[in-house]
C-alpha cells in the first residue's frame, strides 16, 4: 500500500497528466499535433505545471510532520544533542535537519535553513545541500550501476551506488572544513537555545507555519521551475531548420560545442572504448547532464531519447528488452572511470530548478546565488577531474572505485584529525591561562593576609 506522500504525488500526477492527454488530443483533432505549438503547450508549459506540483505533497508532509516535530519541543532537542559533532565542521547542531532533508530532496532541505539564524551558517548549509545524494539522483546511480555490472564487473553494481552517498557525504565535509576557513570564514555561532517542555501541537499554528513554507515555495521556487523547463524545451525543441529533434537542436549544438570543455573529466578520448563512440555519444552525455537541470532524473530520459528510444520507458523500467539492451550497450562504450566521474558531475553540479529556485529564494541576493551556483559547478568539475584521472591511473593498478575511496576517506581522516587535534589545543591554551589565572589570585591572596 503506497504512503500518503506517494499517494498524493501520484493523484496530482495523474490531474496534470489527464490535463496534458486531454490538450494534445484538442490540438491534434485542431490539426496541431507534432507541432510546436503542442510541443510549448504539453512539453513546455504543462510540463513546468506538473514539475512545480509534484513538489507540493512531499514538500507539505514533510513541512506537516516537522512542524509537529517543532510544536512538541523534539526538534530543539535533536538539535542540542547533535551541536557538538556539527560544531567539528563549522554547522551547528540546527544544520543537521536540512542536511538530513537533502537525502530525501533537496528543496525541502534548503527551505527549512530558514530556522538558522547566522546568515553564514545559513549559506553554507545551502551550498552543502546539493552534495547529499537525493532520491531524483538515484535512477542515475541505478542506471549506470546496472551498465558497470553488466558490462564490466558484477560486483561494480553495489559499490558504485555506496561510493557516491559516501562521495558526496565525504566532499561535504571538506567542503564545509575549506568554506568556513576561507570565504564563509568566522567562528560558529554559540548554541542558545531554550529547551521547551514537552507539550502538545496547537493545530492552529501547526496550519499557519505549514501555509507560510508553501507559499513561498510556491511563489519563489515555483516561478523559477517554470520558467526554466520553458526555456530548456525552446532549446531541446527548434534548431536551424525551426521546430526539430533534439538530436538536431540549439541544446544540441551547444552540447558538441561544450564536449571539450567535459574532455578532462569524462569525455576525453579514454574514456570510451572507441574513437567512434567518443565521438558519437559524448557530446550527448553533456546534453542530458544539461536537461538534469529540470529534474535528475531527466540525465537518463534524455540519453534514452537520444539514442532513438522511449526515454520515459528507459526511465521507469517499462522498455522492451531490445530497447534496453541497446541502451545499456550505448552506455557500455564508456569506461568505469568516465561512468564514475559522469555520476559524480551530476552529484556535486548545479541541482535541479526546482532546489535553484529554493536556494535563490532562500539567499536573497543575485551574488550570493552566482556565488552557490559558481561553487557548485567548481566543485564537480574538480571532484570529477579527479575521479577521472585516479580512475584511468586505476584500471592499470587497483580498481578505480577502491582507490577514490580511500583517498577520499583518508583526506576526510586528516581533516578531522586537524580539527580535532586543534581543538585539544585550544582548549590546553584555555585551561593553562584559566591555571595562571587561578594561581594569581592565590597568590595575590596570600599576600593580602600578610
Amino acid at each position: 500500500m503506497p504512503s500518503l506522500g506517494v499517494w498524493l504525488q501520484s493523484l496530482l500526477g495523474w490531474c496534470t497528466g489527464s490535463l496534458i492527454d486531454v490538450t494534445s488530443a484538442g490540438l491534434a483533432r485542431a490539426g496541431y499535433a507534432d507541432t510546436w505549438v503542442s510541443g510549448f503547450l504539453c512539453g513546455g508549459l504543462l510540463s513546468g505545471l506538473d514539475s512545480v506540483l509534484s513538489f507540493i505533497p512531499q514538500v507539505m508532509l514533510l513541512y506537516l510532520f516537522l512542524s509537529i516535530l517543532e510544536d512538541t519541543g523534539y526538534m530543539a532537542r535533536v538539535a542540542f544533542i547533535l551541536d557538538r559533532a556539527c560544531r567539528r565542521f563549522g554547522l551547528s547542531g540546527k544544520a543537521f535537519m536540512p542536511l538530513l532533508m537533502c537525502f530525501g530532496c533537496a528543496v525541502p532541505g534548503i527551505i527549512a535553513t530558514k530556522a538558522l539564524e547566522d546568515e553564514k551558517e545559513r549559506r553554507l548549509t545551502i551550498m552543502l545541500s546539493p552534495f547529499f545524494s537525493c532520491g531524483a539522483k538515484l535512477p542515475i546511480w541505478a542506471t549506470f550501476a546496472g551498465v558497470m555490472a553488466n558490462t564490466y564487473w558484477s560486483g561494480y553494481g553495489d559499490l558504485a551506488v555506496f561510493v557516491m552517498y559516501l562521495m558526496g557525504i565525504a566532499v561535504a565535509v571538506l567542503a564545509a572544513v575549506l568554506l568556513k576557513s576561507t570565504a564563509l570564514k568566522g567562528d560558529t555561532p554559540p548554541f542558545i537555545m531554550e529547551l521547551p517542555a514537552y507539550h502538545r501541537p496547537q493545530l492552529r499554528s501547526t496550519l499557519l507555519h505549514l501555509w507560510d513554507k508553501l507559499k513561498h515555495f510556491v511563489t519563489r521556487a515555483g516561478t523559477v521551475i517554470a520558467a526554466s523547463i520553458i526555456v530548456i524545451w525552446f532549446l531541446s525543441s527548434f534548431g536551424k531548420g525551426g521546430y526539430c529533434d533534439i538530436n538536431d537542436s540549439i541544446i544540441g549544438y551547444i552540447g558538441r560545442g561544450l564536449q571539450y570543455l567535459f574532455y578532462p573529466i569524462f569525455a576525453a578520448p579514454n574514456g570510451f572504448t572507441s574513437a567512434a563512440a567518443q565521438s558519437d555519444y559524448a557530446w550527448r552525455l553533456v546534453v542530458a547532464a544539461m536537461t538534469g537541470l529540470i529534474a535528475k532524473e531527466m540525465v537518463v530520459a534524455t540519453l534514452g531519447t537520444m539514442a532513438g528510444l522511449d526515454g520515459d520507458a528507459i526511465l521507469d523500467g517499462s522498455a522492451s528488452a531490445a530497447d534496453s539492451e541497446a541502451f545499456n550497450a550505448m552506455l557500455g562504450t564508456m569506461t568505469p572511470a568516465a561512468m564514475f566521474a559522469y555520476m559524480a558531475f551530476n552529484l556535486f553540479s548545479v541541482p535541479c530548478m526546482a532546489a535553484v529556485g529554493a536556494a535563490i529564494g532562500e539567499l536573497n541576493s543575485k551574488r550570493k546565488s552566482a556565488q552557490a551556483i559558481l561553487f557548485w559547478l567548481i566543485t564537480s568539475y574538480a571532484v570529477s577531474f579527479t575521479v577521472f584521472w585516479l580512475g584511468n591511473f586505476g584500471t592499470y593498478m587497483y580498481p578505480m572505485s577502491i582507490v577514490v575511496a580511500l583517498l577520499i576517506a583518508a583526506a576526510v581522516g586528516f581533516a578531522i584529525f586537524k580539527i580535532v587535534k586543534n581543538k585539544r589545543k585550544v582548549g590546553s591554551m584555555r585551561l593553562a591561562a584559566a591555571e595562571s589565572a587561578a594561581t594569581v589570585t592565590s597568590t595575590s591572596e596570600e599576600g593580602d593576609g600578610e
